[in-house]
């Protein structure tokens, strides 16, 4: 894409998604992701029943007109208070991952959430169809109930990917 395209396409995004703001996507084995941007799309799916496994699929875009895609998935455990080291979990941090219900209901108990064994992989693409190839990829091939969910939603989200919502053949 070039700059006067990547440059429209920042200010296209802003008109509609307003401003930007920074974000630092953890990654396993590289440095982290620091970009400026829109979060697009972001869809969370956690099991219902113990062992509790939760994923994150996160869409963006940058300013310089690039898509961000993230996946994390790790496992969740609900520990006692008494019990729970001080330094496993931080409050209020997974509210965003269960339900308001499920939290409240756990708090009830006097239960924390712990998150470990995390799995983090982030993708950089120049274009729609890049992002399509790397999710799938993710997801041993074939676009997954969270990623197409994510992707709808980002479609919806950024005028530049309006059109990319379904396939088209003729």
């Amino acid at each position: 894409m070039s700059e006067a395209a990547r440059t429209a396409s920042a200010d296209a995004a802003s008109a509609h998604l307003g401003a930007p703001s920074e974000f630092i996507l953890p990654r396993n084995a590289d440095r982290d992701l620091k970009f400026s941007g829109w979060r697009i799309a972001d869809a969370k799916s956690v099991a219902s029943s113990a062992p509790y496994y939760a994923t994150d699929v996160e869409i963006y875009t940058t300013i310089g007109g690039r898509i961000v895609t993230f996946v994390a998935s790790y496992n969740l455990v609900y520990i006692p208070t008494d019990t729970a080291p001080k330094s496993t979990y931080t409050s209020g941090e997974w509210s965003c991952v269960i339900s308001e219900a499920h939290r409240q209901k756990l708090e009830a108990l006097d239960v924390k959430i712990v998150r470990f064994g995390s799995q983090t992989a982030v993708g950089v693409h120049d274009d729609a169809d890049g992002a399509l190839k790397w999710l799938k990829k993710e997801n041993r091939g074939e676009l997954g109930r969270l990623s197409k969910a994510a992707w709808i939603t980002a479609c919806a989200a950024w005028p530049a990917l309006a059109d990319m919502d379904c396939e088209v053949i003729e």
